[in-house]
């Protein structure tokens, strides 16, 4: 299992022993309001999606991560990377930089200092990769996360069907 560090937080591998962490992260409404509402309806879907992001360790190298509060010894959510190499709208073949935190650590400057990290990240390991982020338009929280990280609005995009500002470094 991979295990980095950022200031307050731990990144650990996925892996199933969290998969109540994950599943109750994608259940909430409040999380999945910028992500079109979709969110999970049981535990064997998020077991699944654990299962695929182990393969992309396997296959690529980079993946999401758990996030673990150092100080509560918490999971939060999740933040990493993660290569589209499939049509996302019109773009493909980029490392993804993206996030996901429970309510209750918004607002802490968690996805900053997440953001700020894996974008260094990427940027050694990957560097002849193109990195890029979105953020759904109403999502201002986020965007400013995103431009405290380092990455500037470069254009207006839809994914997924959702009105979305495309960010890189």
């Amino acid at each position: 299992m991979k295990t980095y560090e950022s200031e307050r937080l731990r990144y650990i591998s996925f892996h199933r022993d969290y998969a109540q962490d994950l599943y109750e992260l994608d259940a909430n409404p409040g999380v999945m309001r910028y992500l079109g509402g979709v969110k999970v309806s049981s535990l064997e879907q998020t077991l699944s999606m654990i299962d695929d992001v182990i393969i992309q360790y396997e296959k690529y190298g980079m993946g999401r991560f758990l996030a673990i509060e150092k100080e509560s010894r918490k999971c939060i959510g999740w933040t990493g990377l993660k290569w589209i190499d499939v049509p996302f709208g019109d773009d493909m073949n980029y490392i993804d930089l993206g996030y996901r935190f429970k309510p209750e650590f918004w607002g802490k400057r968690y996805a900053t200092e997440s953001a700020t990290w894996w974008k260094q990240f990427a940027e050694e390991h990957f560097p002849d990769k193109r990195l890029r982020a979105s953020a759904h338009v109403d999502n201002i929280g986020s965007r400013k996360a995103l431009q405290n990280a380092g990455f500037k609005e470069v254009k207006d995009k839809t994914i997924l069907g959702l009105p979305c500002v495309w960010l890189k470094p």
